[in-house]
C-alpha cells in the first residue's frame, strides 16, 4: 500500500502471501513511478530494509527511510510516519 503524509491511499498491490512485503514494494513502484513523478522518499519499517533502499534510489531516485524501533523502547509507542500507514489500514477496516 502506497499513502500520502496524510495517510491518503495512493496506490494498493494485492499480492499472494508467498511474495515479501520488500519484493512486493518493488512490483508497486514499478507499476506506479510513473503516475507520481514527484514522489522522492518513501517511509517504512524493517522489511524495507536490506538492498531494496539502494535499488529504489538507482532506479527511481526515491529514497527509502527505514523507520526502526529504538533499541531502549518499552511498550507501545508510535514512531514517525509509520503511524500513518497503520492508521490507513484502521480506515480501511
Amino acid at each position: 500500500m502506497l499513502v500520502d503524509t496524510q495517510g491518503c491511499l495512493l496506490a494498493v498491490l494485492v499480492l499472494a502471501a508467498d511474495i515479501s512485503d520488500r519484493d512486493g514494494a518493488g512490483l508497486l513502484l514499478a507499476l506506479y513511478h510513473a503516475r507520481y513523478p514527484r514522489l522522492t522518499k518513501l517511509w517504512g519499517d524493517s522489511h524495507y530494509g536490506g538492498t531494496l533502499p539502494d535499488e529504489v534510489q538507482t532506479q527511481y531516485g526515491i529514497t527509502i527511510e527505514v523507520v526502526k524501533k529504538p533499541a531502549d523502547q518499552d511498550g507501545f509507542v508510535p514512531l514517525p510516519k509509520r503511524w500513518i500507514v497503520e492508521r490507513t489500514l484502521a480506515w480501511l477496516t
